[in-house]
Parts: structure tokens; sequence; C-alpha cells
């Protein structure tokens, strides 16, 4: 029944587990009942003043009682306020982010980042999973490598992006395929039959649709990413990963300022001033 109830629409989104459901529902069990104890002991109290006795009638679970309003706040601020709009735990399930983020990190994640600024290229995002991924995960994290409006191919191990060569130094190891990929020659099937979704492609390069994003897993070769399921849409974006915080010697913020982060001022300036930002 506890699980139930914080499965309802009002608390649709904030993901509460079985074990913390019957957590908050214990906790206001006692709070219940620790109010009528002290509505007992008040009314006793008061009988004993109208007798004319001295004896002391406060309750003595008065202290206890207002240390659990206090635990009943915080819980309210971390389930209510702070994981649903300002920051988030993650821990990573799988390898695909590796050698940057490791099985059985745990993360920090900014919900913030996205509400009041635009994602950009590098960041290391928390994402609901798109519906063609057919995985049991309800979220990913994936680096994002495209913008809307981006032209993104991976061709010989390299990644371009807008015609631009990039040295990646997170990646595990060089991807082997290609991207777009596509059907052998003379097969019978589409591009949507062979990948679940259609690419938008110019010039043999995937061009990624307004309000949508590009996402790849730093362990090229061991990732379903974008490259599998497609774009991802803004209103899917969860936050950004900011810190890793356990184990205690993985303890680190997560950011690359070269790498696909820095190919905005490579399509945004001269050809000098590509050839100097660190482009193969």
């Amino acid at each position: 029944m506890a699980y139930l109830f914080c499965r309802t629409e009002y608390f649709r989104g904030l993901e509460l587990g079985p074990k913390v459901a019957w957590a908050v529902l214990g906790v206001l069990i006692i709070r219940g009942w620790l109010w009528l104890e002290n509505r007992r002991a008040a009314v006793d109290g008061a009988a004993t003043v109208a007798s004319g006795a001295d004896e002391d009638r406060i309750s003595p679970w008065v202290g206890f009682a207002e240390l659990l309003d206090s635990a009943l706040v915080a819980l309210a601020l971390v389930f209510f306020i702070i994981k649903p709009f300002v920051l988030q735990a993650f821990f990573i399930p799988s390898g695909s982010m590796k050698d940057t983020l490791l099985l059985g990190d745990r993360l920090v994640v900014s919900r913030f980042a996205y509400r009041f600024g635009e994602p950009q290229r590098g960041d290391v995002v928390v994402f609901k999973a798109p519906p063609q991924a057919d995985e049991n995960q309800t979220e990913f994290i994936k680096r994002l490598i495209g913008l809307p409006g981006d032209r993104i191919k991976v061709e010989k191990g390299t990644l371009f992006v807008n015609g631009l060569p990039v040295e990646e130094p997170y990646i595990r190891e060089r991807p082997r395929d290609r991207t777009p990929s596509r059907p052998e020659p003379g097969a019978l099937h589409t591009r949507r039959d062979y990948l679940g979704f259609d690419w938008y492609l110019e010039d043999d390069q995937v061009v990624v649709p307004e309000g949508h994003y590009f996402m790849m897993g730093d362990n090229r070769n061991q990732s379903r990413d974008g490259r599998t399921w497609g774009y991802v849409p803004r209103e899917a974006l969860v936050g950004r990963a900011i810190l890793i915080f356990w184990p205690p010697q993985r303890v680190r913020g997560i950011w690359w300022p070269d790498g696909v982060a820095g190919t905005e001022a490579h399509v945004s300036q001269g050809g000098a001033e590509e050839t100097r930002s660190g482009a193969l």
C-alpha cells in the first residue's frame, strides 16, 4: 500500500522505490502516534492542573517528536525539491562510458543545468531512455556529440563534426564501425528496417534534427547509443553529470575542455584556428 501511495500522480517522476515508500510511511505513522501521545499528555496535564496537583505531566516524547519533525522536513526537501529539481544521484550500470565512468561509479547529476542553460557538446548527459532502445533501463548516460543542425560522421576511427576531425582523449579506443551505417549494397530492407529509425543525411553525414541531440558512449565499440537508436529529444534530457562521489578513490569532476567540447570554436572560426584547435 505504501508503494502504491508513492506511485500516485502527485509523486510521479520522483521514482521512489518500495523501500523509500515504506520508510516514509513508517515515519508518518510514528509521527502520528507521537502526536496522539503528546495530545493525551496535554489532556492529562490540564486535568492535573484543574485538580490542583503539582505533578509534571509533560510527555517524555516531546523532544523526540521535534527531532522527527526535523527529519520529515529534511525528507521533504530531498524528495520533493532537491531530487526532482536540483540534484540527483545516478549509478553507472554498464561499461558503455569507460574509461570516463566505470561500472559502479556513483554520480551527482545537476537537474538545473538544462532548466536554465542549453546543452553543450561534450556534456555527459543523463536522459530518459529512447523507446526504440528496447532495454530495461529507464535512464541512460552518454556524451553529447551533436547539437541540433550538426553534421556527424565517424570514418576510419575518427569523429567528424561539421566536416572537421576531432581528437577525443576520453574515448577508450577508436570506433571500428562507420557512422552513418547502412544496409549492405543490394539488401532488400530499408534504412528504417535496418536501424529502427531514419537517419537524416546530407553529404553522407548524419544531420541532427531540430530539438534533438546525438549521443555516444566513450567506450565506442561497446556502447549502444545514438548510432543504434537515433536522436534524443530535448524534453528527454534529465541533467548533466558533474561529479563522481563514490567510490572515494574515484572522486572527481566530470568535464573535458577539449575533444568534442572544443568543437564549437572550430566551427565558428576560420581555417587557421581550426588547425590549432586539436583536430587530427
